[in-house]
């Protein structure tokens, strides 16, 4: 009724929920139609430390959706959007054997349905993105390999695993997508080799191996400094066939 008052602030659940929740101020915006950003941008504006991270681009628009008349109010119902899990994890563990019994255009088919049956920023998604992305970076043939994709990839694995550590209530998923990073780094500097960056291979597996230290893993680390040596020589990395 136009009285501001005092905010209030709501206990928690999770006792540690305001520690690690997105700080966020409220204010009216005056708009005539819906705003279209893609979500993966937002995620990684939200989560970088580089006030120039924060780049969005325009979504298409839905197919079929009108135009909105900023003259006209509209009452179109928001689209739902779900995720199978049971669905995704169906087709990770196809691609899994797959990859055991040779069949690697058989799993990366089955890597690529995992993924869509998940929403974009579905954490549940980064085994999959993390998995098909060293087969594109790593793959000993070359049919088999793309190295933006890879890039592409891997750089989507990290920025939801990251936004999983920073904004989940559940202390054991927490702890599992901060353990996947290193890992996921590991993949992201041999897609950069593939792609013949090797000085940017060689600088994102020096930071994987002290994120791996950090983590105790320290055979990971091991691993992860060899793979850093071959880059340093410019020369990829390739998986055993």
């Amino acid at each position: 009724q136009g009285k501001a008052r005092k905010p209030i602030l709501l206990p928690q659940r999770d006792p540690a929920f305001y520690d690690s929740f997105i700080e966020n101020f409220n204010a009216p915006e005056l708009i005539t139609s819906p705003v279209r950003i893609d979500p993966n941008l937002l995620a990684e504006a939200i989560t970088s430390p580089d006030s120039k991270q924060a780049k969005f681009a325009v979504m298409p628009e839905v197919p079929g959706q009108e135009a909105i008349d900023d003259k006209t109010p509209t009452t179109q119902p928001r689209r739902a959007i779900t995720s199978d899990l049971k669905k995704a994890r169906s087709h990770s563990l196809a691609a899994r054997k797959m990859v055991a019994a040779r069949d690697i255009a058989g799993a990366i088919d089955q890597y690529k349905l995992s993924i869509a049956s998940l929403t974009d920023s579905h954490a549940a998604a980064v085994p999959a993105l993390s998995e098909l992305a060293w087969i594109y970076a790593t793959y000993p043939d070359a049919k088999f390999r793309d190295g933006p994709e890879a890039i592409r990839l891997a750089s989507k694995a990290i920025r939801l695993a990251r936004l999983q550590v920073k904004t989940t209530s559940s202390r054991r998923a927490r702890q599992y997508a901060k353990a996947a990073i290193p890992k996921l780094h590991d993949t992201l500097g041999a897609a950069h080799a593939e792609s013949g960056r090797f000085m940017d291979a060689a600088n994102i597996s020096i930071r994987a191996e002290k994120l791996a230290l950090d983590e105790g893993q320290f055979d990971l680390a091991k691993t992860i400094r060899s793979r850093s040596e071959l880059y340093l020589a410019e020369k990829p990395y390739r998986s055993v066939r």
